[in-house]
């Protein structure tokens, strides 16, 4: 099951209509209660993620979902194109990083800061990647994961992120990123988020099994 596509902006255009689609796609799928609740509830953290980060970039955003066994694996699905030319992308990103987004904290500012870097391009990504490495004496690379050589992709994950917070030994650095973890609605929600970047792509995924 799949919902139409909706197209998203920074000045808010997609919004009513996907938070619409939200209530469709939950009447749908037979969602009750806390399922429907949950759904709901991470629709509009994953809308309000990228609300004022987008600029002009080409934006897509769906819900679907698919049976896992007894339960229903729906996910929450933004779509960005960013298969544009070096200057125009610049101008993009001038708009979307105008400082709107400079109350971001936590675990959803980490994410807000993936989402920017894969705007920046998938040459800028894996610059990052190939300077900060994966591990988790790097917090700024915490929860990305190895590039794809075949697919020329490569995504932050929150079950990794979240792996690799407790990898870490008792320190005040661990203990900031439990308590975002803890204070975030999206980390408790959810029971994965992804962010994909590939050439020309990002994609923001999350997942809620019912």
């Amino acid at each position: 099951m799949q919902t139409d596509k909706i197209k998203l902006n920074s000045a808010g255009t997609g919004v009513a209509q996907a938070l619409e689609e939200s209530e469709r796609f939950v009447a749908y799928a037979g969602l009750t209660g806390k399922s429907a609740i949950h759904v709901r509830l991470l629709t509009e953290e994953t809308l309000g993620m990228v609300r004022g980060m987008l600029g002009d970039f080409p934006a897509r955003f769906w819900l679907e979902s698919t049976k896992k066994g007894e339960k229903r694996l729906c996910r929450i699905c933004i779509s960005v194109n960013t298969d544009v030319d070096y200057d125009r992308r610049q101008e993009l990103l001038s708009v979307s990083s105008s400082g709107q987004n400079a109350a971001a904290v936590g675990i959803v500012g980490k994410i807000r800061e993936i989402i920017e870097l894969g705007l920046q391009g998938y040459d800028e990504a894996a610059r990052f990647q190939a300077e900060h490495g994966m591990s988790t004496a790097n917090s700024a690379s915490m929860g990305m994961v190895n590039p794809d050589a075949l697919t020329e992709s490569f995504y932050w994950s929150l079950d990794t992120y979240k792996e690799q917070v407790s990898e870490l030994e008792n320190t005040q650095q661990a203990k900031e990123a439990w308590d975002e973890l803890e204070k975030s609605v999206v980390s408790k929600l959810a029971d994965e988020v992804r962010v994909g970047i590939r050439r020309g792509r990002v994609e923001l995924v999350v997942e809620k099994l019912v």
